[in-house]
Parts: C-alpha cells; sequence; structure tokens
C-alpha cells in the first residue's frame, strides 16, 4: 500500500509554533497547496512500480491515507500521570492548528491519494479516522510514564497510538518519527486490504 505521512512532520512544526508563539496554518496552508501535483505524480509513480513489482494474479496495490495524528481542538489530558509540555499541561499545538491539521491537511492529503487511486484503477483505504480517542492528547488516552515497561506495557485500550513530540535536542531517529504512529499505532494500522472497506473514509 502506498500512502504518505508529511502531515505528521507538519504537525511536529505545529508544536514548535506554539512553542515560539506562531500559528502554522498560514505557514504550510499555501506550501502544501502547491506541492499536491507533485505529491500526485510521485505518489502515481510509485503505485505504477509497485505494480510492475508485484505481476502476480492475487496481488493488488492500493493507497491509503494517514491516519490523523491529533484531534480536533487538543484537549488539556484528562488521565493523570501524563505530564504535557507547554500551555500549563495542555496539549502544545494551537486549536486552531489542531483544527486546520483535522479538518483540512489531513484531508487534503487523503483526497490527492484518492485521486491517485482513481487515475491507477487501484483500492483507495481511507484511514484518517482510525485513530480516533487514540491520538496525541485526547482525554481518555495517555502516553508511557516510567512506570510502565516492555515487561509490563502500557495496554492499548488506554495508550495513545502516536509517537509524543519531540522538541529539542534528540536523535535523527527520534525526531524524525514525532507524531507517527507507535507500536499500538502500527497495528491499527495494518489493515488488510481485503478486509478494508472501498474508500473508507
Amino acid at each position: 500500500m502506498a500512502t504518505t505521512s508529511g502531515s505528521a512532520t507538519i504537525i511536529a512544526d505545529c508544536v514548535k509554533g506554539c512553542l515560539s508563539s506562531y500559528e502554522c496554518a498560514p505557514k504550510w496552508g499555501p506550501t502544501i497547496a502547491g506541492q499536491l501535483d507533485r505529491v500526485r505524480a510521485d505518489v502515481g509513480a510509485t503505485v505504477k512500480a509497485i505494480e510492475e513489482v508485484l505481476d502476480a494474479p492475487r496481488a493488488r496495490a492500493a493507497t491509503g491515507s494517514s491516519s490523523s495524528p491529533t484531534p480536533r481542538r487538543c484537549p488539556p489530558p484528562a488521565a493523570s500521570g501524563s505530564p504535557r509540555a507547554g500551555r500549563g499541561g495542555r496539549c502544545p499545538v494551537w486549536d486552531s492548528d489542531a483544527d486546520w491539521a483535522r479538518e483540512h491537511l489531513v484531508p487534503t492529503i487523503a483526497g490527492t491519494l484518492k485521486r491517485v487511486a482513481a487515475d491507477r484503477g487501484v483500492r483507495f483505504l481511507g484511514l484518517r479516522d482510525s485513530f480516533d480517542g487514540r491520538e496525541v492528547c485526547p482525554t481518555d488516552s495517555r502516553q508511557a510514564t516510567r512506570t510502565d515497561s516492555a515487561a509490563n506495557p502500557l495496554p492499548g485500550t488506554v495508550a495513545e497510538w502516536v509517537r509524543w513530540v519531540v522538541t529539542g535536542y534528540a536523535s535523527r531517529g527520534d525526531r524524525q518519527e514525532s507524531m507517527h504512529p507507535n507500536h499500538y499505532g502500527q497495528r491499527a494500522g495494518h489493515v488488510p486490504a481485503a478486509d478494508a472497506p472501498e474508500g473508507h473514509r
């Protein structure tokens, strides 16, 4: 399945904007609009290459949208023991940016991928809302703390399914994985194409 997760990188920048007192929607909106044609061409070429490699009667390529890593209007976390950086414990994303990311950014990228699917005659799997209630900063989920461990992990039924936002100094890998699906998110996102409804949104 071909997809793109550019929204996670942009939303991570929204966090920097909140901590630095600027909103990221005005910054990224025009940039994204100018790159959609290139994204469509690149993903289309990728799907074509995948089809050529598969070349099997039962093998099928597909495109899929990424899950939204943030909810609308990030609320204060309700779970105890879940420290947050910035804004008195609130999720460090401006409400306007959270709404823009959920209502415009992610759907815009998903729409582009859906058009690629139509162009190539392959299936489109819309996973935009598949993390509902398990994004970064929902009211009923939380990040792992020091009391959780590999031997005694935070259960997926209460854990956030997205890696927390990395700010300041961090390794390259940590920065690249910031706001991307964690272990639980990866498991949830691995939906077999045969089990997912056509054009599911």
